[in-house]
């Protein structure tokens, strides 16, 4: 699993899979990385990418859903404006 945080408070995502490392969780199964929203585009499209859950804003998440989507990932999102 990629955990991409925001750019603006990435610090919680960022301990989290911190805290996994350290509970023993095995290399790779959890990364957390920071990134621009056009590098993140990268990961919405390759076969590998299987699925994707986002949660943000609604205007963020129909970009992400068109892009994944058309790539045919399975897609979850969760408005934060709801």
């Amino acid at each position: 699993m990629v955990l991409k945080a925001s750019s603006t408070t990435p610090l919680t995502a960022l301990a989290m899979a911190e805290l996994l490392a350290k509970a023993g969780l095995p290399d790779g199964v959890v990364n957390g990385m920071t990134c621009s929203q056009y590098e993140v585009e990268t990961f919405l499209k390759p076969p590998a990418i299987k699925g994707v859950t986002f949660v943000g804003s609604t205007a963020v998440g129909k970009h992400i859903y068109s892009i994944a989507a058309a790539h045919g990932k399975r897609v979850q999102e969760l408005d934060v404006n709801s």
